[in-house]
């Protein structure tokens, strides 16, 4: 088994990176830290000398997804379009995301069945508020920037446009990742945004 020596902040996001591709290829009863020591070529003591415990593995991988995630949003603020532009882009960044990570829907939909779940529920939980108020944020400044009688609040479009999401990630998931998520994904939010009133080709004007 190769052992080579890397610095500690190197090996662990390498064991995380590792942990999220057998995740998405075994599934979390099919994983063990066996299974991902031997995948990297490290020793499983090695492997907890880095995490102690599989929960401090369980959140340093949410933690990670989270960083990705909110890196990804704040790349969509900085370009510099129209709110409702920013709306788009940020649920397809999220949808690339799970794209790039399909393990992502195993640990954020786990109910009941991750032994984890008591530790990375309340970093879902922080993801997923993090992601309604940005949304929440951006679709008051579309409303404001539309120029046009919106009549529907700006929370109920937030909960139509993450359903649309939710709704994608799960049929995808549920498909064998048989479609496109992120083509599927943009097609459903311009709908639900035009038939909001906030993009042009709505019933509503």
């Amino acid at each position: 088994m190769t052992t080579t020596r890397k610095p500690a902040v190197e090996r662990q996001q390498e064991i995380v990176e590792m942990t999220l591709r057998l995740l998405s290829e075994l599934g979390e009863g099919g994983l063990s830290t066996q299974t991902i020591a031997d995948h990297i070529g490290i020793t499983q003591a090695g492997l907890f000398r880095h995490f102690p415990t599989k929960n401090d593995l369980w959140i340093a991988v949410l933690s990670e997804i989270e960083r990705l995630a909110r890196n990804a949003w704040e790349l969509v603020s900085r370009e510099g379009d129209p709110a409702v532009v920013r709306v788009r882009k940020t649920l397809l960044a999220q949808l690339k995301l799970i794209e790039d990570y399909p393990a992502i829907p195993t640990l954020l939909f786990s109910t009941g069945r991750l032994a984890a779940e008591e530790v990375v529920h309340p970093i879902h939980v922080r993801i997923m508020t993090a992601l309604r108020l940005r949304i929440t944020e951006e679709l008051s400044v579309a409303v404001q920037e539309c120029g046009r009688d919106i009549q529907i609040d700006t929370l109920d479009i937030e909960s139509l446009l993450l359903g649309v999401v939710q709704d994608c990630v799960l049929r995808w998931s549920l498909t064998g990742r048989g479609f496109d998520l992120v083509a599927e994904g943009d097609r459903l939010i311009g709908l639900q945004l035009r038939l909001s009133g906030l993009e042009a080709g709505g019933d509503r004007s």
